[in-house]
C-alpha cells in the first residue's frame, strides 16, 4: 500500500454530472490516499519502471501498465518546457524531481508524467482485465490560471470553484464506475473558465501513483442454477443407492 508524503488540501470542486452513467468522479486530500486505495487486487502505475529511458518527452501513445496517455494538444511555451533540453513542447514528459512545484509522490520513487505545459492528458485506460475504481495523485493543478477538470463516461468535475489554487497542491482522485468495465477513457485539462470548452495551455499538473482496482470475475447468470440442479442430481442417486441397498 502506497502513501502520499505530502497532506495539501485541495479546493472545493464543481461536479456536473449526468444521470445515465453510474460512473462518479471525486476529489480528496492527498493524505487520504492510502485508505482511498484500499486493500484490494490492483494493477499499479507509478513511472518508476521508465527511469531508464530519462528525463524527456514521451511521444504519442505512452503504454503503460494502466493504458496508454497522449496530450490534448497546444504547445507549451512556459518554464516547464524552457528548462528541458530538446523539448518541443509539444508532447507528455516523464519527469525527475520538482518541477514548478510538480513532483513524485511515490515514496522513494522520483517520476511521474507531466502535463509538460500542453492542454492536458488524454488516457485510455486498459489493464488486460476488468476494473471498477481508479486512483492516482494529481499535483499543481489550477495554480496558473486554468480550470483542471476530470472528464470520464459525461461526468465532468473541475479541481477550483473560484480563485486559483496554491502552487504546489496535492489532490487524490477517485474514478469509480460503479460496476466492472474493461475500458475507459479519462480526459484531465485545463479549460478557460468553468464548464468551457477551451483549453488553455502554460498551467502544468502532474498524474503519479495510480492504482487501478481489479473487478471481481462475476459468476455467470445461470451458474446458481446449475450447481442447484447438480446437486439435486447428487442427493437424488445417494437416496436410490440408500434405497437399493
Amino acid at each position: 500500500m502506497k502513501r502520499i508524503r505530502a497532506a495539501i488540501s485541495v479546493a472545493a470542486f464543481v461536479g456536473l454530472t449526468s444521470a445515465a452513467s453510474a460512473t462518479t468522479i471525486s476529489l480528496h486530500s492527498a493524505g487520504s490516499y492510502g485508505a482511498l486505495v484500499g486493500s484490494g487486487p490492483q494493477i499499479v502505475e507509478d513511472f518508476e519502471g521508465f527511469g531508464a529511458l530519462g528525463e524527456g518527452e514521451v511521444g504519442s501513445n505512452f503504454s503503460t501498465d494502466v493504458g496508454t496517455f497522449n496530450t490534448l494538444g497546444g504547445t507549451g511555451s512556459g518554464g516547464t518546457v524552457t528548462g528541458l533540453s530538446g523539448n518541443t513542447g509539444t508532447e507528455l514528459a516523464l519527469r525527475d524531481g520538482n518541477t514548478f512545484r510538480r513532483v513524485n509522490t511515490t515514496p522513494g520513487g522520483r517520476w511521474y508524467l507531466d502535463s509538460n505545459d500542453t492542454w492536458g492528458m488524454s488516457w485510455e485506460v486498459s489493464t488486460g482485465s476488468m476494473f471498477s475504481r481508479i486512483v492516482f495523485t494529481l499535483a499543481d493543478g489550477s495554480d496558473a490560471g486554468g480550470w483542471l477538470a476530470i472528464i470520464s463516461e459525461g461526468i465532468r468535475v473541475e479541481q477550483r470553484t473560484n480563485g486559483r489554487l496554491g502552487d504546489g497542491n496535492i489532490a487524490t482522485v477517485v474514478v469509480d464506475f460503479g460496476r466492472a468495465v474493461s475500458s475507459a477513457l479519462i480526459t484531465i485539462g485545463n479549460y478557460s473558465g468553468s464548464g468551457s470548452q477551451g483549453f488553455v495551455r502554460n498551467d502544468g499538473f502532474s498524474v503519479d501513483d495510480i492504482s487501478v482496482n481489479i473487478a471481481p470475475v462475476p459468476l455467470p447468470a445461470g451458474l446458481p442454477l446449475l450447481l442447484a440442479g447438480l446437486g439435486g442430481l447428487v442427493a437424488l442417486g445417494r437416496r436410490r443407492k440408500a434405497n437399493a441397498a
